[in-house]
């Protein structure tokens, strides 16, 4: 049951965006900004912008406590190879500079390209995986997306205060019973 409502969630959530008022910025914590919306959901989310990587990247976590799910979605104009929409297996990765990387391994991505972004979205459904995705997003300092052996994105993260934050939020927004 819980699986099919956070996945009601996950695909609603592009329309009850845009349906729904705009989210509530809950905190701003460095370069991270975490939102909380009508639904009982909170996000953080950064842009990127770099020269070397063509343009803007957006890599967001949305996170709803009572459901015990994240989804993990990032942005950007590359794999220029990709359909309109469909689904990719991405090995996630999350690094410290001074060592190798933990891999996640591959991971089944949907994605949309609208006006040459794409848009890709991984859910976690349940304690044990959704806990895991914020301790590595909290404890590592980068987070990168493989196609294969081929790198699409390596981003810096420095996101512990940013995680507690959207911790903070999801309670709030959805206090336990």
């Amino acid at each position: 049951m819980k699986i099919w409502l956070f996945g009601m969630c996950v695909l609603l959530w592009g329309g009850v965006a845009q349906a729904a008022p705009a989210a509530d910025t809950y905190a701003t914590v460095g370069d991270w900004e975490i939102t909380a919306d009508g639904n009982k959901r909170c996000s953080m989310s950064q842009v990127f912008t770099s020269v070397l990587a063509d343009g803007v990247e957006v890599l967001a976590v949305i996170y709803d406590a009572k459901l015990e799910g994240v989804v993990l979605s990032w942005a950007g104009n590359k794999p220029k190879f990709l359909l309109t929409s469909g689904s990719v297996d991405l090995d996630v990765a999350f690094m410290k500079k001074s060592s190798s990387k933990d891999s996640w391994s591959s991971k089944r991505f949907d994605y949309k390209k609208t006006n040459g972004t794409y848009h890709l979205h991984h859910a976690l459904i349940g304690r044990t995986d959704t806990y895991s995705m914020l301790n590595d997003l909290a404890t590592n300092e980068i987070f990168a997306l493989f196609l294969g052996p081929t790198m699409i994105t390596s981003l810096p993260l420095n996101a512990t205060e940013a995680v507690a934050k959207l911790r903070e939020c999801a309670l709030k927004v959805d206090p336990a019973p």
